[in-house]
């Protein structure tokens, strides 16, 4: 049997049929109206996180609004925007060939990202003239290209560069807070800790929950025996990012300099407990005990050898283990630190030298690009070497000095493919140097 409500609800609507057809038209109306609402909030979400470097939360937003939005151009171009910044080079041009498809050709916007996105995933010579020329010219996505240009010269150790980049978007836009962040790190880098620290400064003025810009205030502040000021912005760290390692970390470091040595020492304990590679820890741990007043240098020495399992070449350590070992009389162990101490400090100096060079656009010689990329791989920043050597094939496909340098990297951790690829390379251009027989 039927039920009474639903005879009733039967009989209205055949004796009213508008009314029903306009409540349908309304209900079906409020559905497609909160969807775009949502989509469009998700959106604004994504982009939103995005400008924050919340890349995960902004993946996720923008996720949510593909799924109503599945055919908005402008959330698939955000969303290869955020995998091009992210990292994902592979995903970001799906993304883009997606928006493209339904813009039914390419845009000035897709343009431009397709150009950014070139410049990210190792193309960048190719497309950095051009991209200058759009900042000089004052193109109106300029703050965009000045953040790619700066993300390529960080992820290459020209820091002289990015700050040139920097510099320009804070004249365009003075309130652009991840442009003051980046800059105070490009000082940090380049060992201008005032500039830093007034860019950093600045950032947390326009910003205060940027805790990233807080926590390399501090560590400077630290570095420049400031402690009042530093106990200031740790006390702020504290209150949200107690269990960070790293905010853990300047606590002990404050202490220390407070006079607290034994809870110091605590703290540290537990760092390493948790977190028993944690490098800057391990580091300053060895430098306490070393400046106690009955030195346990044998202590030192085990900390500091695990620090540099992490980095082997990173010259204040190296140092570190240097006066260590002299202080417990090792005599060959010292001349051997020593003797690697001399190398990386000579690598460390001419490395600054082609980073001056590198504050304007690199110059396309094979020879100088194999040589950073060498060097950096050597002190320890395997990934921008990597860059600085591609570039260099890029540059000079038949370059021997790049191939046997990245033959030897790839052999050293064990990739044989990318090691074959190269050493075929290097067979081929021995055998085209050859003279032929009858040359002979």
């Amino acid at each position: 049997m039927v039920p009474r409500f639903i005879q009733r609800a039967g009989g209205s609507a055949r004796r009213h049929p508008w009314l029903v057809a306009g409540l349908a038209v309304c209900f079906i109306g409020i559905v497609v109206g909160g969807s775009y609402l949502w989509g469009a909030h998700q959106f604004r979400a994504a982009e939103r996180a995005l400008n924050e470097e919340k890349l995960d939360e902004a993946r996720e937003h923008i996720a949510s609004c593909l799924r109503i939005w599945y055919q908005a151009p402008t959330a698939y171009l955000l969303a290869a925007r955020i995998e091009r910044v992210g990292g994902n080079y592979p995903l970001a041009e799906r993304y883009l060939s997606q928006c493209i498809r339904l813009q039914r050709g390419a845009s000035e916007q897709t343009q431009l990202e397709q150009i950014l996105l070139r410049a990210q995933s190792g193309e960048f010579a190719e497309v950095e003239k051009g991209l200058w020329e759009c900042v000089n010219t004052n193109h109106p996505d300029s703050p965009r290209i000045l953040e790619t240009l700066t993300r390529v010269y960080v992820s290459e150790a020209r820091f002289g560069g990015a700050v040139t980049c920097l510099t320009i978007w804070l004249e365009r836009e003075p309130t652009a807070v991840r442009a003051w962040h980046w800059r105070g790190w490009a000082y940090e880098n380049l060992m201008q800790l005032d500039k830093a620290i007034s860019d950093y400064e600045k950032t947390l003025e326009l910003d205060p929950e940027r805790w990233g810009a807080r926590t390399h205030l501090t560590r400077l502040l630290l570095q420049m025996n400031d402690v009042e000021s530093a106990r200031l912005q740790l006390d702020q760290l504290l209150t949200r990012h107690r269990d960070d390692p790293d905010v853990q970390l300047l606590e002990a470091q404050t202490l220390r300099l407070e006079g607290k040595t034994d809870e110091a020492a605590h703290i540290l304990d537990r760092i390493l407990e948790a977190h028993p590679r944690h490098f800057a820890a391990l580091y300053f741990y060895s430098k306490m005990i070393c400046e106690q007043e009955s030195p346990q240098y044998d202590r030192a020495e085990r900390l500091l050898r695990r620090a540099l399992a992490i980095n082997p070449t990173d010259y204040s350590t190296l140092h570190a283990l240097y006066k260590c070992l002299e202080n417990q009389g090792k005599e060959q162990e010292t001349n051997e630190i020593r003797r690697l101490l001399d190398r990386v400090q000579s690598d460390l100096s001419r490395l600054d030298q082609l980073r001056f060079k590198g504050a304007e656009p690199t110059p396309n010689d094979p020879q100088l690009l194999c040589e950073m990329g060498v060097l950096l791989m050597r002190v320890g920043s395997m990934e921008a070497g990597l860059i600085w050597l591609n570039r260099a094939l890029q540059s000079d496909p038949n370059h021997v000095q790049t191939h046997e340098a990245l033959l030897r990297h790839y052999e050293s951790i064990d990739r044989k493919a990318e090691a074959e690829l190269h050493r075929q390379h290097l067979a081929r251009l021995s055998r085209a140097s050859s003279p032929s027989p009858h040359q002979k």
